[in-house]
């Protein structure tokens, strides 16, 4: 599904503020100067206190499509043979080093299972955060998006642990370069502990 971005290029100059920029993306003022310093969204910064930075309406949108993009399923190795070695081209190897530890998501969701046993049925967004090594934000972003179900329970959400494990197997089945710290450490041990 694509968005229509029609109605931002109406409401918003061409060239916007660093301000109009974290509404645009209904991101933390934080978050918006840290897209804009580590380059992940283009802008020309003059240094000074007030209106520091001038960012190109057209490079928020490319950064919203690019945000908004569901996950890539997560590559094959060309040549596996049945140990899972690859072999091929270089890129496969370079692949292979980051998903040589992957397990089936079978595997991976018992894992999940013994290790969050002792974990509540339900758990706030910060724990659910800490859990899976991801971002609060994060977590508010895939409630919204409908990809984490949460139940309102007295201004909070509550995230069923069932919920946060289908959406940890289901970045397991996306592109591996959006797998947090923690989520790749759970895959390395679910891995080692099938072969042991």
């Amino acid at each position: 599904m694509t968005v229509d971005y029609s109605e931002l290029r109406r409401t918003y100059p061409q060239i916007i503020s660093a301000d109009q920029l974290y509404r645009i993306c209904h991101i933390s003022k934080r978050t918006a100067r840290r897209l804009l310093e580590n380059g992940t969204i283009p802008c020309i910064d003059n240094g000074k206190k007030t209106h520091r930075y001038q960012i190109w309406l057209d490079d928020v949108i490319d950064y919203l499509v690019r945000r908004d993009r569901p996950p890539l399923p997560c590559p094959a190795l060309k040549g596996a043979n049945s140990e899972g070695k690859a072999e091929g081209s270089p890129d496969d190897e370079q692949r292979q080093g980051t998903l040589k530890a992957c397990c089936s998501s079978r595997e991976l969701r018992a894992y999940l299972e013994a290790i969050w046993a002792n974990v509540p049925d339900a758990v706030s967004r910060a724990q659910a955060a800490e859990l899976s090594g991801y971002q609060p934000a994060s977590m508010s972003r895939w409630i919204k998006r409908g990809y984490l179900t949460a139940i309102p329970y007295m201004g909070h959400y509550l995230i069923p642990k069932s919920s946060l494990i289908e959406s940890m197997l289901t970045k397991f089945s996306g592109d591996p370069r959006h797998f947090s710290k923690k989520l790749s450490a759970m895959i390395r041990a679910a891995s080692e502990a099938q072969n042991t």
